[in-house]
């Protein structure tokens, strides 16, 4: 009989909720290390954009990465009556707005400091959106809509590491990172020392955005709308990386990572579910029925929080509805024979 592990919640609450500063040194190396690599990178798309070099007459340039200036152009166009430059800017805003929306539709329930298993997943998406920035500004440079891909890129990338480290690691602007900076100092001025952790981590973010941008304008100059080729290849790495962290630190399945169920796996240890029953389709659906305790054919949230709790493993009912929302292909709230037998079986 397999060891019954902790509940979903004792879990999240037990690794989740301590800020970075108390938590592991490998978690805080790989969070850090992370995010200066991230911020590096957001410098350079910001950099390459920026720079005015990605064309050969030099007329197109945009931010990709901060939007204050871009909310004032907007103002500004709209004022005085430039509509072009108005649909313009507000569609880069759009995009950026754009991009983070995407990481929040692929990981709504983000825990902070805890990898989810969507995270890989999403910055492959980054990859592709940058690929195709790179790929209009070598052959269409003077085309401005590589601008929308390479913000919409920012923008998801700014999302992920925000959802990630509880708006500690931002990575594409340095406005509010810039504030913060200046905050910690002033604290500690007077004495209070709380937060110097913090001010490494911001410290080191400004100087690789800096360090990126300044890397971007000898990449651009040689390779013009090629350099931005880089950013999408590392988006790629960095979502390989996301799931072979999770797959070394839960010691699951790469299916596992890319999925999230080894939030279920945790819950069938529980039931004393071996893997020998998962593969026998009997075993399997007699589990279902003894979990479906009014027999409607249906596992739901109160049914499987009830059957958790019996069996010693600590879980809210929101952690049941959790799992449940796993399996629950249609919609529904609650998972059929033929779900079950999918989610057990895949």
């Amino acid at each position: 009989v397999k060891k019954k592990r902790g509940s979903i919640v004792e879990f999240y609450k037990t690794r989740a909720a301590r800020p970075l500063d108390q938590r592991a040194l490998s978690e805080r190396l790989f969070a850090i290390g992370a995010g200066v690599c991230l911020a590096f990178n957001s410098g350079y798309i910001n950099g390459c954009c920026l720079s005015g070099l990605i064309s050969e007459s030099g007329s197109v340039m945009q931010a990709v990465s901060a939007f204050t200036g871009s909310y004032t152009r907007a103002g500004l166009a709209l004022a005085d009556g430039d509509a072009s430059f108005f649909g313009f800017e507000a569609s880069m805003i759009g995009a950026f707005i754009g991009g983070s929306c995407i990481s929040a539709l692929i990981n709504p329930r983000p825990k902070p400091w805890q990898l989810g298993p969507t995270y890989g997943p999403t910055f492959i998406i980054g990859s592709i959106l940058l690929a195709i920035s790179s790929t209009l500004a070598s052959t269409h440079p003077e085309d401005k809509s590589l601008f929308y891909f390479a913000s919409a890129a920012n923008g998801l990338q700014n999302g992920m590491t925000s959802m990630y480290s509880a708006n500690l690691i931002r990575t594409s602007h340095l406005t509010g990172t810039s504030t913060d900076i200046g905050l910690i100092i002033g604290q500690m001025l007077r004495g209070n020392f709380a937060n110097s952790f913090k001010l490494g981590v911001l410290v080191s973010l400004a100087v690789s955005f800096w360090a990126g941008s300044l890397t971007s304008f000898y990449a651009v100059s040689k390779f013009r709308g090629f350099a931005l080729i880089f950013n999408a290849a590392f988006f790629f790495l960095i979502g390989i990386g996301c799931v072979v962290f999770v797959i070394l630190t839960n010691k699951i399945t790469v299916w596992q990572a890319v999925t999230g169920k080894w939030h279920w796996s945790r819950a069938l240890n529980a039931l004393d579910v071996t893997q020998d029953a998962l593969e026998n389709d009997g075993a399997c659906m007699g589990m279902f029925d003894r979990l479906d305790v009014d027999g409607d054919g249906f596992l739901e949230a109160d049914e499987l929080h009830l059957a958790l709790k019996t069996s010693g493993m600590r879980v809210s009912k929101k952690g049941a509805k959790a799992l449940i929302a796993m399996g629950d292909t249609d919609g529904d709230g609650k998972i059929s024979r033929d779900e079950w037998f999918e989610l057990m079986q895949g």
